[in-house]
């Protein structure tokens, strides 16, 4: 008889993680990107995260006092210096961002498979039944 009452209570228990699993992987809950962009800061990630987007800030930093260096100068070769780092902190910007946007997709794929792998807990228990 206790046995069967364990069961029950592992069930019961199942159930629970269930609910919690489709509130946390809710597909309404983040489609927008922000959403999506503060659930990085959330992961096993966020340092990372939080990394990235201070040097994304500091490159775009750069990036602008360059472009204003390469306005106030009128030598030739100090123009294609300034134009130079201009575009390499462009590119660093553009590329961190990147990361970021797969960072993204990675977490929306994951839930999409979380959401699959209940389905079909779901389809075989009632197979089950």
């Amino acid at each position: 008889m206790s046995g069967n009452v364990d069961e029950d209570r592992i069930r019961e228990a199942l159930h629970a993680e269930d609910e919690l699993a489709i509130r946390q992987f809710d597909p309404t809950a983040n489609e927008s990107v922000f959403g999506q962009m503060f659930d990085l800061l959330k992961g096993k990630a966020r340092w990372w995260t939080m990394l990235v987007g201070l040097w994304s800030f500091v490159f775009f930093g750069i990036q602008v006092w360059a472009a204003v260096r390469f306005f106030n100068t009128t030598d030739t070769r100090e123009q294609l210096m300034w134009v130079a780092i201009f575009l390499w902190c462009g590119m660093a910007v553009g590329m961190l961002k990147l990361w970021m946007w797969l960072q993204m997709n990675k977490n929306a794929v994951k839930r999409e498979l979380k959401r699959l792998e209940l389905q079909v807990a779901h389809m075989s228990e009632k197979l089950g039944n």
